[in-house]
């Protein structure tokens, strides 16, 4: 499967993975090609936020050719 992650500042990493591959693996894929730490990556398919790392993107409903955003989540320093 050959996936394309864009970022808000529109920045594109395309990937190619195994159907199998589980959610928290392609993440540390994408720390290592954006950069973005895994505790800091939201990624989002058609308005839905994928949040289940054991699960396969076979099994979140990735498609072949899927197009997902990756955003990096903003914390909220000394609880502001």
């Amino acid at each position: 499967m050959n996936l394309t992650f864009i970022t808000d500042l529109g920045e594109s990493y395309p990937i190619e993975i195994d159907p199998n591959m589980e959610l928290e693996n392609v993440m540390a894929l994408l720390e290592a090609e954006s950069g973005i730490p895994v505790p800091e990556q939201s990624i989002w398919l058609e308005s839905k936020e994928l949040n289940e790392p054991k699960r396969t993107m076979q099994e979140l409903g990735v498609g072949t050719s899927a197009m997902l955003l990756l955003r990096r989540k903003v914390s909220n320093p000394a609880g502001q």
